[in-house]
Protein backbone atom coordinates (compact mmCIF):
# COMPACT_ATOMS: atom_id res chain seq x y z
CA UNK A 1 0.00 0.00 0.00
CA UNK A 2 1.51 3.00 -0.63
CA UNK A 3 1.34 6.51 0.97
CA UNK A 4 -0.80 9.29 0.31
CA UNK A 5 1.67 12.59 -0.05
CA UNK A 6 0.20 16.02 -0.57
CA UNK A 7 1.73 18.07 -2.70
CA UNK A 8 4.40 20.56 -1.14
CA UNK A 9 2.36 23.40 -2.45
CA UNK A 10 -1.14 22.39 -0.85
CA UNK A 11 1.09 22.32 2.83
CA UNK A 12 2.60 24.91 2.21
CA UNK A 13 -1.07 26.64 1.67
CA UNK A 14 -2.50 25.31 4.51
CA UNK A 15 0.45 26.45 6.84
CA UNK A 16 -0.05 29.69 5.38
CA UNK A 17 -3.65 29.66 6.04
CA UNK A 18 -2.78 29.18 9.86
CA UNK A 19 -0.11 32.10 10.00
CA UNK A 20 -2.60 34.60 8.36
CA UNK A 21 -6.11 33.65 9.98
CA UNK A 22 -8.17 36.67 10.85
CA UNK A 23 -7.93 37.88 14.67
CA UNK A 24 -10.65 39.49 16.72
CA UNK A 25 -10.94 42.95 16.32
CA UNK A 26 -10.01 45.25 19.39
CA UNK A 27 -12.50 47.09 21.19
CA UNK A 28 -13.18 50.80 20.14
CA UNK A 29 -12.40 52.79 23.28
CA UNK A 30 -14.67 55.04 24.52
CA UNK A 31 -14.95 59.12 23.14
CA UNK A 32 -12.93 61.01 25.43
CA UNK A 33 -15.28 63.42 27.41
CA UNK A 34 -14.31 66.98 26.66
CA UNK A 35 -12.18 68.56 30.05
CA UNK A 36 -14.05 70.07 32.45
CA UNK A 37 -14.23 73.62 33.08
CA UNK A 38 -14.33 74.27 36.65
CA UNK A 39 -17.57 76.92 37.76
CA UNK A 40 -15.39 80.74 38.51
CA UNK A 41 -15.10 81.07 42.38
CA UNK A 42 -18.35 82.91 44.07
CA UNK A 43 -17.23 86.38 44.13
CA UNK A 44 -16.17 87.46 47.83
CA UNK A 45 -18.94 89.49 49.35
CA UNK A 46 -17.99 93.18 49.63
CA UNK A 47 -17.53 93.70 53.53
CA UNK A 48 -20.02 95.25 55.19
CA UNK A 49 -19.48 99.18 55.39
CA UNK A 50 -18.23 100.56 58.66
CA UNK A 51 -21.40 102.34 60.52
CA UNK A 52 -20.95 105.72 60.20
CA UNK A 53 -20.68 107.57 63.31
CA UNK A 54 -23.35 110.54 64.68
CA UNK A 55 -22.53 113.98 65.21
CA UNK A 56 -22.60 115.08 68.35
CA UNK A 57 -24.25 117.52 70.45
CA UNK A 58 -22.21 119.79 72.57
CA UNK A 59 -25.34 120.57 74.74
CA UNK A 60 -27.63 117.96 75.57
CA UNK A 61 -29.88 119.11 78.32
CA UNK A 62 -32.76 121.91 76.94
CA UNK A 63 -35.18 123.28 79.12
CA UNK A 64 -38.33 124.89 76.46
CA UNK A 65 -40.14 127.65 78.78
CA UNK A 66 -42.65 129.48 78.22
CA UNK A 67 -47.08 129.09 78.41
CA UNK A 68 -49.48 127.06 76.78
CA UNK A 69 -47.15 127.34 73.58
CA UNK A 70 -44.98 125.72 74.88
CA UNK A 71 -46.90 122.66 76.71
CA UNK A 72 -48.69 121.61 73.93
CA UNK A 73 -52.02 123.13 75.89
CA UNK A 74 -52.51 119.95 77.44
CA UNK A 75 -50.80 120.77 80.96
CA UNK A 76 -50.94 118.79 84.05
CA UNK A 77 -52.55 120.09 87.27
CA UNK A 78 -48.77 120.33 88.33
CA UNK A 79 -47.27 121.77 85.51
CA UNK A 80 -43.83 120.79 87.28
CA UNK A 81 -44.45 117.69 86.98
CA UNK A 82 -44.74 118.04 83.25
CA UNK A 83 -40.99 119.02 83.17
CA UNK A 84 -39.53 116.72 85.61
CA UNK A 85 -41.43 114.04 83.52
CA UNK A 86 -39.88 114.80 80.10
CA UNK A 87 -40.97 116.35 77.00
CA UNK A 88 -44.56 116.49 77.85
CA UNK A 89 -47.15 115.74 75.20
CA UNK A 90 -46.78 114.59 72.01
CA UNK A 91 -48.35 116.91 70.37
CA UNK A 92 -46.28 120.01 72.38
CA UNK A 93 -42.83 121.19 70.37
CA UNK A 94 -40.68 120.26 72.89
CA UNK A 95 -41.65 116.45 72.08
CA UNK A 96 -41.29 116.75 68.57
CA UNK A 97 -38.14 118.84 68.74
CA UNK A 98 -36.48 115.64 71.25
CA UNK A 99 -37.73 113.15 68.86
CA UNK A 100 -35.47 115.03 66.02
CA UNK A 101 -32.68 115.93 68.40
CA UNK A 102 -32.34 111.69 69.63
CA UNK A 103 -32.69 110.93 65.67
CA UNK A 104 -29.68 112.39 64.58
CA UNK A 105 -27.99 112.28 67.94
CA UNK A 106 -28.44 108.71 68.32
CA UNK A 107 -24.63 107.86 70.45
CA UNK A 108 -26.08 110.51 73.16
CA UNK A 109 -28.95 110.85 75.51
CA UNK A 110 -30.53 114.49 74.45
CA UNK A 111 -33.62 114.96 77.26
CA UNK A 112 -35.79 118.40 76.41
CA UNK A 113 -37.80 119.49 79.28
CA UNK A 114 -41.17 121.22 78.68
CA UNK A 115 -41.60 124.09 81.02
CA UNK A 116 -44.80 125.49 80.04
CA UNK A 117 -47.25 126.51 82.19
CA UNK A 118 -50.98 127.30 80.82
CA UNK A 119 -51.83 130.61 81.09
CA UNK A 120 -48.91 132.04 83.00
CA UNK A 121 -47.34 135.66 82.23
CA UNK A 122 -44.06 136.33 81.74
CA UNK A 123 -44.05 139.35 84.81
CA UNK A 124 -44.89 136.29 86.82
CA UNK A 125 -42.55 133.36 85.77
CA UNK A 126 -39.87 134.21 87.52
CA UNK A 127 -40.26 131.73 90.22
CA UNK A 128 -41.10 129.03 87.94
CA UNK A 129 -37.86 129.92 85.93
CA UNK A 130 -35.73 129.20 88.79
CA UNK A 131 -37.67 126.13 89.86
CA UNK A 132 -37.11 124.50 86.68
CA UNK A 133 -33.52 125.19 86.43
CA UNK A 134 -33.26 123.76 89.96
CA UNK A 135 -34.76 120.30 88.83
CA UNK A 136 -34.12 119.70 85.48
CA UNK A 137 -30.35 121.30 85.60
CA UNK A 138 -30.26 122.56 81.30
CA UNK A 139 -27.65 123.68 79.69
CA UNK A 140 -29.84 125.71 77.29
CA UNK A 141 -33.31 127.34 77.71
CA UNK A 142 -35.48 128.18 74.91
CA UNK A 143 -37.80 130.97 76.48
CA UNK A 144 -41.15 131.50 74.08
CA UNK A 145 -43.07 133.95 76.29
CA UNK A 146 -45.14 136.88 77.02
CA UNK A 147 -48.37 136.21 74.75
CA UNK A 148 -50.43 136.16 77.62
CA UNK A 149 -49.58 139.69 78.74
CA UNK A 150 -50.05 140.97 75.55
CA UNK A 151 -53.97 139.16 75.86
CA UNK A 152 -54.08 141.20 79.22
CA UNK A 153 -53.17 144.41 77.75
CA UNK A 154 -50.08 144.33 79.31
CA UNK A 155 -48.47 147.19 77.42
CA UNK A 156 -45.17 146.39 75.01
CA UNK A 157 -42.74 147.83 76.92
CA UNK A 158 -43.76 146.09 80.35
CA UNK A 159 -43.98 142.63 78.64
CA UNK A 160 -40.08 143.56 77.28
CA UNK A 161 -39.19 144.60 80.24
CA UNK A 162 -40.30 140.84 82.08
CA UNK A 163 -38.62 139.46 79.17
CA UNK A 164 -35.24 141.02 79.89
CA UNK A 165 -35.83 139.83 83.57
CA UNK A 166 -36.17 136.40 82.80
CA UNK A 167 -33.08 136.35 80.13
CA UNK A 168 -30.68 138.02 82.78
CA UNK A 169 -32.05 135.27 85.51
CA UNK A 170 -31.03 132.40 83.10
CA UNK A 171 -27.68 134.40 82.19
CA UNK A 172 -26.60 134.47 85.38
CA UNK A 173 -27.27 130.47 86.15
CA UNK A 174 -24.88 129.56 83.68
CA UNK A 175 -26.92 128.49 80.63
CA UNK A 176 -26.72 129.86 76.70
CA UNK A 177 -30.57 131.19 75.92
CA UNK A 178 -32.37 131.18 72.54
CA UNK A 179 -35.03 134.05 72.62
CA UNK A 180 -37.82 133.86 70.47
CA UNK A 181 -40.09 135.49 68.88
CA UNK A 182 -43.85 134.75 69.08
CA UNK A 183 -45.72 132.32 66.14
CA UNK A 184 -48.88 134.84 64.50
CA UNK A 185 -52.11 135.06 65.63
CA UNK A 186 -55.27 134.54 63.52
CA UNK A 187 -57.47 137.14 64.23
CA UNK A 188 -60.39 134.86 62.47
CA UNK A 189 -59.96 132.13 65.53
CA UNK A 190 -62.53 131.53 68.49
CA UNK A 191 -60.44 133.61 70.66
CA UNK A 192 -61.18 136.74 68.21
CA UNK A 193 -57.67 138.07 69.20
CA UNK A 194 -56.57 141.62 67.67
CA UNK A 195 -52.93 141.04 68.79
CA UNK A 196 -51.51 142.11 64.85
CA UNK A 197 -49.70 145.05 66.11
CA UNK A 198 -48.71 144.32 69.31
CA UNK A 199 -47.38 140.97 68.55
CA UNK A 200 -45.35 142.94 65.68
CA UNK A 201 -43.98 145.09 68.08
CA UNK A 202 -42.75 143.08 70.50
CA UNK A 203 -40.84 140.46 68.49
CA UNK A 204 -39.24 143.42 66.85
CA UNK A 205 -38.01 144.49 70.62
CA UNK A 206 -36.92 140.99 70.78
CA UNK A 207 -34.94 140.97 67.55
CA UNK A 208 -33.22 144.34 68.78
CA UNK A 209 -32.39 143.16 72.21
CA UNK A 210 -31.61 139.45 72.16
CA UNK A 211 -28.35 139.78 71.36
CA UNK A 212 -27.55 142.61 73.24
CA UNK A 213 -28.93 140.67 76.33
CA UNK A 214 -26.33 137.86 75.85
CA UNK A 215 -29.04 135.70 73.93
CA UNK A 216 -29.29 133.87 70.61
CA UNK A 217 -32.62 135.42 68.74
CA UNK A 218 -34.72 132.92 67.03
CA UNK A 219 -37.25 134.28 64.67
CA UNK A 220 -39.94 131.98 64.51
CA UNK A 221 -42.69 134.48 63.61
CA UNK A 222 -42.03 134.90 59.33
CA UNK A 223 -41.73 130.94 59.20
CA UNK A 224 -45.18 129.91 60.68
CA UNK A 225 -48.04 130.38 58.68
CA UNK A 226 -51.41 131.27 59.38
CA UNK A 227 -52.40 127.40 58.60
CA UNK A 228 -50.32 125.96 61.11
CA UNK A 229 -52.71 128.06 63.79
CA UNK A 230 -55.30 126.27 65.59
CA UNK A 231 -58.93 127.02 65.20
CA UNK A 232 -58.81 129.78 68.56
CA UNK A 233 -56.47 131.46 66.26
CA UNK A 234 -53.88 131.44 68.95
CA UNK A 235 -52.21 128.17 69.78
CA UNK A 236 -50.69 125.76 67.33
CA UNK A 237 -51.62 122.66 65.32
CA UNK A 238 -49.78 119.81 65.06
CA UNK A 239 -47.70 121.19 62.06
CA UNK A 240 -46.98 124.22 64.11
CA UNK A 241 -45.14 122.68 66.62
CA UNK A 242 -43.65 120.50 64.06
CA UNK A 243 -42.23 123.42 62.76
CA UNK A 244 -41.54 125.21 65.52
CA UNK A 245 -39.24 121.81 66.48
CA UNK A 246 -37.68 122.16 63.01
CA UNK A 247 -37.18 125.91 63.71
CA UNK A 248 -35.40 125.34 67.30
CA UNK A 249 -33.69 121.99 65.65
CA UNK A 250 -31.82 123.94 63.27
CA UNK A 251 -31.10 126.12 65.55
CA UNK A 252 -29.59 123.94 68.48
CA UNK A 253 -27.43 122.07 65.46
CA UNK A 254 -25.90 125.09 63.96
CA UNK A 255 -24.65 126.57 67.45
CA UNK A 256 -23.20 123.11 69.13
CA UNK A 257 -23.16 120.03 66.39
CA UNK A 258 -19.55 118.90 66.47
CA UNK A 259 -17.93 116.11 64.02
CA UNK A 260 -17.57 112.78 65.50
CA UNK A 261 -14.92 112.28 68.26
CA UNK A 262 -14.43 115.86 68.43
CA UNK A 263 -16.88 116.52 71.55
CA UNK A 264 -15.76 119.70 73.40
CA UNK A 265 -17.64 121.58 75.86
CA UNK A 266 -18.82 124.89 75.25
Amino acid sequence: MRAVRFPALVLLGALAGVACGSTPAAPTPPPTPPPVTPDPPAPTPDPEPEPVPAPVLAKTRILAFGDSLTNGEDTPVDAFVLALAGPGVDRSYPFKLQALLRARYYDQTIDVFNGGVDGERAADAGSHLRDFIAETQPQVIIIMHGVNDLIAGVPVGQVVDALEDLVKEAKARGLDVLLSTLPPQNPNGTKGLELGDEIEDYNFEIRRFAADKGAVPVDVYPQITLDMIGPDGLHLTQAGNQRLAEIYFDTLRSLYEQAPGTLRRR
